[in-house]
């Protein structure tokens, strides 16, 4: 099996330059979840990379994308089954490493929240708390309205432990899907 990505490479000389190829799949990095990709997108956080403008990429090759929807191929995660519908918003490696925010498509973010009571979370982005509509910030990221709606922004301190994420993500899988 392979997939269809645009790699970034660095010549010896520190040039960046990009490419689509075909890479086997043994080529994505380590997780539990796999996710067959229907759709991609690239934003303003990847022009620095693509240019080489700005020293964001820390090994190359890299394949860059920060947006992307599609459903699981395999997973060793009990919180998600094949076939289960996901779009993450954000890069998926360069974020916030406490932040998360993801879609649950087809459900409504502030009232998949209202149904999960012992988690503490927020809809759409922290410019748009609250709203049931697409945040700007996602429109101006390319998320479609019907998708976006579905946003929720999932954070972790200092003091949160594995056993609460993983919680966190079981209770919001069920929830999301009943």
């Amino acid at each position: 099996m392979s997939f269809r990505a645009l790699v970034l490479s660095q010549a010896a000389d520190r040039k960046v330059s990009g490419a689509v190829e075909t890479l086997p799949v043994d080529k994505l990095p380590a997780g539990d979840v796999t996710v067959a990709v229907e759709y991609s997108t690239l934003n303003y956080k990847d022009a620095p990379a693509i240019t080489g403008k700005a020293p964001v990429v820390r090994q190359f090759p890299m394949v860059p994308g920060i947006d992307f929807a599609g459903a699981v191929h395999a997973s060793e995660n009990t919180s998600y089954r094949e076939g289960d519908r996901v779009l993450l918003n954000g890069h998926p490696e360069q974020r916030l490493p406490n932040t998360l925010n993801v879609n649950f498509v087809g459900n409504i973010g502030a009232q998949l929240l209202q149904n999960v009571p012992e988690i503490a979370a927020s809809t759409g982005s922290a410019c748009h708390e609250g709203a049931i509509c697409l945040s700007p910030v996602l429109e101006a990221m390319g998320v479609a309205p019907e998708l976006g709606r579905g946003a929720v922004r999932l954070s972790v301190g200092r003091y949160t432990n594995d056993e609460e994420v993983d919680r966190a993500a079981e209770v919001l899988a069920v929830r999301a899907k009943s």
